[in-house]
């Protein structure tokens, strides 16, 4: 009987050696993590408000709306132009009416300052430059870029003063593409 205990933990022994050998054994290998980070902006607008306009009034409307930009870290030759909107007729910005179909003129120029932040149009809104899709508006004083980093820039609108146009309730509105070339 002791000859069989003998020979049973002798067997398993060996079995147990020889299942921990096979397990024992390890390789190792490097995983390489990557990700490409390509420079990209984008753009979200407030709407120009004017308000309620009076045909009447001898003073321009003045409106203010913001273009805020967000960019990637360190990104550079960063312009925003202001398309001149769904109802422009030669280069003139025009809203149109409804009901009555009338258009109002507008125009929207760039901030008195590149900087972004807000107060920069000032009372009259007409001194900066007309914003459009050939005078851009350059940004400055945004160091640094980056995401969560969004910067706002004003845009100054101006309605003209004593405009012949339907009353009434009427409701005056256009469409103006921004857009960012980075």
């Amino acid at each position: 009987m002791f000859k069989k205990i003998a020979i049973a933990v002798a067997v398993a022994t060996a079995i147990g050696g020889v299942a921990s050998n096979a397990v024992a054994g390890n390789s190792t290998s490097n995983l390489t993590v990557s990700a490409t980070v390509n420079t990209k902006c984008s753009a979200t607008t407030n709407a120009v408000a004017f308000g309620v306009y009076d045909p009447t009034a001898v003073a321009a409307a003045n409106g203010v709306g913001q273009v805020i930009v967000t960019c990637t870290k360190a990104a550079t030759g960063v312009t925003i132009g202001l398309s001149l909107g769904a109802n422009v007729t030669g280069s003139t910005r025009r809203m149109l009416g409804s009901p009555g179909g009338d258009f109002l003129t507008y125009e929207l120029y760039t901030p008195s300052v590149t900087t972004p932040g807000t107060g920069n149009c000032g009372t009259g809104n007409g001194s900066g430059t007309i914003w459009n899709m050939t005078n851009l508006l350059t940004p400055t004083g945004v160091s640094p870029w980056g995401a969560g980093n969004a910067k706002t820039f004003e845009v100054c609108g101006v309605v003209p003063a004593t405009q012949d146009v339907t009353a009434g309730g009427a409701t005056y509105s256009d469409t103006v593409v921004a857009t960012l070339t980075f």
